[in-house]
């Protein structure tokens, strides 16, 4: 679940980091413990990082960019 009201308040990177993080749990991906990727628990990188494109690629097939 996303709070609105919070999302709105962030600006659009920072938003659109978000919304990848929680897509990426629909998808299967969890956090993780290294705050250079994106799915570290709290604010973190706005871009995807290897492991976590690594994680992705695990999930489906063929190559994450």
């Amino acid at each position: 679940m996303l709070d609105g009201p919070q999302l709105a308040s962030l600006d659009s990177e920072r938003s659109r980091a978000v919304l990848l993080h929680e897509l990426a749990h629909l998808v299967g991906l969890d956090h993780v413990d290294d705050t250079d990727e994106l799915m570290y628990p709290t604010s973190g990188p706005l871009e995807w990082g290897p492991g976590d494109l690594a994680g992705l690629e695990a999930l489906g097939e063929g190559r994450c960019a």
